[in-house]
């Protein structure tokens, strides 16, 4: 039982270290998303009403019927959208800037969706 006990904290310690080890990494090299940074030139409204419009433009392409299950990338700044991945075709490229330029907020959509070759 105390051997049990042992490797079970032993388990949880290595766990925990691992995840906050990728926290920090993640905030250091700039791979954690969202949030305000006081040096983007946003105002500190301007960060969460840039998040939620990426939310909102996320969920949009999730629950299109016509946009496969393809991993589009959408960041916003100051309601201006930019997406970003791959997708089986023109169409659905278009589709989703199309999409995305209707959910309200946005200013100005930027495809950056590239065809993927089969």
């Amino acid at each position: 039982m105390n051997c049990i006990r042992r490797v079970f904290l032993v388990l949880i310690t290595v766990t925990t270290t691992i995840a906050i080890s990728g926290c920090a990494t993640a905030v250091m090299t700039g791979a954690a998303q969202g949030g305000y940074d006081p040096d983007d030139g946003r105002s500190a409204r301007q960060a969460p009403a840039d998040a939620e419009i990426s939310a909102a433009v996320t969920r949009a392409l999730v629950h299109h019927p016509q946009i496969p299950a393809m991993p589009i990338t959408v960041r916003t700044e100051r309601g201006r959208v930019t997406l970003s991945g791959k997708v089986p075709d023109r169409d659905t490229a278009r589709r989703a800037a199309r999409l995305a330029a209707a959910v309200p907020g946005v200013e100005s959509v930027r495809n950056l969706l590239r065809v993927e070759q089969r």
